[in-house]
């Protein structure tokens, strides 16, 4: 995949595509909307979790807090 290719334009792509990939690697899904406008879609925080509960260490990536940094999440 090219590099560019891994942004998305839209909020909706980005959501799905991270959903995709969660559910490809074997995560653990959990959703909790934080939002409903009348010009925008439902928003949700999407979490996958990968490996036991208590693991020695962890990664934690956050994205999204401000909107465009969604598409930085889901790309990776």
């Amino acid at each position: 995949m090219n590099p560019p290719d891994l942004f998305c334009r839209s909020y909706k792509d980005a959501r799905r595509r991270f959903r995709e990939a969660a559910i490809t690697a074997g995560a653990t899904l959990e959703q909790d909307r934080v939002a409903t406008s009348e010009d925008h879609a439902n928003f949700t925080i999407d979490v996958a979790t990968l490996g036991s509960a208590n693991p020695g260490w962890a990664v934690l990536v956050s994205s999204g807090i401000h909107s465009v940094e969604g598409f930085f999440g889901s790309a990776i």
